[in-house]
């Protein structure tokens, strides 16, 4: 004879892949998952079907979005320019609410971005296609003088230099520049 299982203070019996419940036989579940969780209150298990999987997951995509994308189109951009004659060495970081870090070789600043170059900013990223760009944009032959830049949003990072610059790219580079020239 098989041990009887405790669930919610019941007996419960397995016969032939059928659930027993004080004599009751329960319908075969299908496609179900048992969930745990660690609780302030201890552990819990619950046992929820695939539609109620289903359900949660479809709920946090509509709640949390799946690109990680704020309102405004971005979380977070990073921003370096590096090299040249003068030997530059830029970094910057806006946030999606218009604060900034920048960094000029020992400098550090903090910034508020104007709301008017915020939106400009917004609708230059909207126009670079970032899922469609190469990791890096090397000119064919290196040059000791080329500025070097690097620009990071939500997980795609493009690094290019003065002349391989592409032409979907060139804006927001010019935009990001004036904000770090102020």
């Amino acid at each position: 004879m098989q041990r009887p299982m405790i669930a919610n203070g019941r007996r419960v019996h397995r016969k032939l892949g059928r659930i027993w419940v004080r004599g009751e036989v329960l319908p075969p579940l299908t496609l179900t998952r048992t969930v745990h969780i660690a609780g302030q209150f201890g552990y819990h298990s619950m046992h929820l079907s695939a539609m109620a999987i289903a359900t949660l997951l479809l709920w946090l995509v509509l709640v949390f979005g799946c690109t990680g994308a704020t309102p405004q189109g971005f979380r977070q951009l990073e921003f370096s320019r590096s090299g040249g004659i003068a030997g530059l060495d830029d970094q910057l970081t806006i946030s999606a609410d218009g604060t900034a870090r920048l960094r000029r070789r020992a400098i550090r600043q903090e910034l508020d971005i104007e709301p008017d170059v915020m939106d400009r900013l917004v609708k230059t990223l909207q126009d670079v296609p970032f899922g469609d760009l190469r990791r890096e944009y090397l000119p064919p032959r290196a040059g000791a003088d080329l500025i070097e830049y690097m620009i990071k949003v939500d997980g795609h990072t493009v690094r290019t230099e003065d002349t391989a610059i592409p032409e979907s790219l060139q804006p927001l580079i010019d935009l990001l520049v004036q904000i770090v020239e102020g």
